[in-house]
């Protein structure tokens, strides 16, 4: 740890403030082997700096840290031992260019700490954004819908209880439970999700293991068809929609698995070809829905991030097969989505 800690604190002189327009994850990771005293040694904090506070939810009373000067971000201590380092870039950086988390990329962060994720929904915040905890690892992200690291966290690994006890948020249901969703967000699990198409209702529920909550039978959207929906997040992300036991759909949204964001929308149209119906969706001005009828794929996109993708039965290359065709008008019904002009020129 002295040798860690000597060049850490040299850093600053021998690269002035250049390292530190970004945000230095590596020297932050190897600080929580610091003491107190090295901490402030290291941010040269001066007395104002230094704070004794509780933080958040959490009554504890924590010794704060910070110069931003140094780093950004604040250092947090209970009884001399290093608890957590926060860095939030809500308010304090309004572009790019000073946000010192800009140069993060969540994807490579998410394979370098995954594959073990806890994905919380922040309280204070609704919908957007989304809190990604690696326990193993001892970092958190807050993310937002276009893959922007809006902050990060880093605690020690021992320390996971006392993290989410700070912020008030509970471990999910169940996720003490072998869990394969953090490793499956790719265009391989998607051609694998693409084949359970073919899979059997009876084979399905076996394989999902749902509970009887999580089987539910009700009409979809605009079709007056009732249909059983079947989702287990602990086995499969998604919800699989099924007619007289027959598939009909499949969908995942980002809303119910952030992870969903780590797919790239242009990865995808490239994956599935220049063929495609584009749909404006309804829900905002700024959301395209691009459907691929010959693939079976759709997915609703702003351009940089994934918020659905939806997979039904595929047209047959021949494209006026009745029942294909059939199939594809049901699942533009269900969304109460018209088709363009070109309809027929498949």
């Amino acid at each position: 740890m002295n040798n860690i800690f000597s060049v850490a604190l040299t850093l600053p002189m021998l690269l002035s403030d250049m390292i530190f327009m970004t945000f230095p994850l590596e020297q932050i990771l190897e600080l929580r082997e610091a003491s107190q005293a090295e901490v402030i040694e290291y941010l040269s904090s001066s007395p104002v700096q230094i704070k004794v506070d509780s933080i958040f939810q959490c009554r504890t009373r924590y010794t704060s840290i910070e110069n931003s000067d140094i780093s950004p971000g604040d250092f947090y201590f209970r009884d001399g031992e290093f608890i957590l380092f926060n860095l939030f870039t809500y308010s304090e950086y309004t572009t790019e260019d000073d946000n010192p988390l800009s140069h993060l990329n969540i994807q490579d962060l998410h394979q370098r700490f995954g594959p073990e994720v806890i994905r919380l929904r922040l309280r204070s915040s609704g919908f957007w954004p989304v809190h990604l905890v690696y326990p193993s690892a001892g970092v958190a992200l807050r993310t937002t819908g276009n893959r922007t690291i809006m902050g990060i966290s880093i605690f020690p690994p021992e320390a996971l209880d006392e993290y989410l006890l700070i912020y008030d948020e509970p471990l999910p249901h169940g996720y003490y439970r072998p869990n394969p969703l953090p490793n499956t967000f790719s265009l391989d699990w998607l051609d694998r999700t693409l084949k359970m198409r073919y899979v059997s209702f009876s084979n399905l529920v076996e394989y999902l293991s749902p509970s009887p909550e999580q089987i539910q039978t009700q009409p979809v959207g605009k079709c007056s068809y009732y249909y059983t929906i079947i989702q287990n997040p602990d086995r499969h992300p998604g919800r699989f929609y099924f007619r007289k036991n027959n598939f009909t759909l499949f969908r995942v949204s980002l809303k119910d698995t952030p992870e969903l964001s780590l797919l790239n929308p242009k990865d995808l149209r490239q994956r599935f070809g220049f063929y495609e119906f584009r749909f404006r969706a309804r829900g905002s001005a700024d959301f395209v829905h691009f459907v691929y009828p010959d693939a079976g794929v759709a997915f609703t996109t702003d351009g940089t991030t994934v918020y659905t993708i939806d997979l039904f039965p595929a047209i047959s290359s021949q494209r006026f097969n009745l029942y294909d065709f059939t199939t594809f008008l049901e699942y533009v019904t269900m969304y109460d989505e018209p088709l363009p002009s070109i309809e027929r020129s498949f």
